[in-house]
């Protein structure tokens, strides 16, 4: 074989090495800034729900509290709920936690069937 062929093969051969890795690179690196982009709006969500019930919580009491965390999931085509778990539950966080969010959120993400579930913790009270 000649010359020329190798090294044009040789070429071939890195440039398509490189690509490949260049492209996964990519993916992987979008794939965290979409992860990152989901985990804000998600507590982004929460709190501002949370900041709506803490107001109505103070106003109202727990009933309509509870009602306005219904109706925001309602429109919003979400799940919201008035939480406090055992530990052992999936996604589930320990009332200790709760307690000690202050400002703060806790995030979970599962897989269940083959399908991300993400649930986002904020304390209100």
């Amino acid at each position: 074989m000649r010359l020329a062929p190798k090294l044009a093969s040789a070429f071939i051969a890195v440039a398509v090495t490189l690509l490949v890795a260049t492209g996964a690179l990519r993916v992987r690196r979008e794939l965290a800034i979409a992860e990152a982009d989901a985990r804000h709006d998600h507590e982004a969500v929460g709190l501002a729900v949370a900041g709506a019930a803490r107001v109505v919580l103070q106003s109202q009491g727990p009933d309509a509290a509870r009602a306005a965390i219904e109706d925001a999931a309602r429109v919003a085509h979400l799940k919201f709920r008035w939480v406090c778990r055992p530990a052992g539950a999936t996604m589930a966080t320990t009332c200790v936690e709760l307690a000690s969010l202050g400002d703060r959120s806790i995030s979970r993400v599962a897989t269940r069937d083959v399908v991300e579930l993400r649930a986002t913790y904020v304390a209100f009270c």
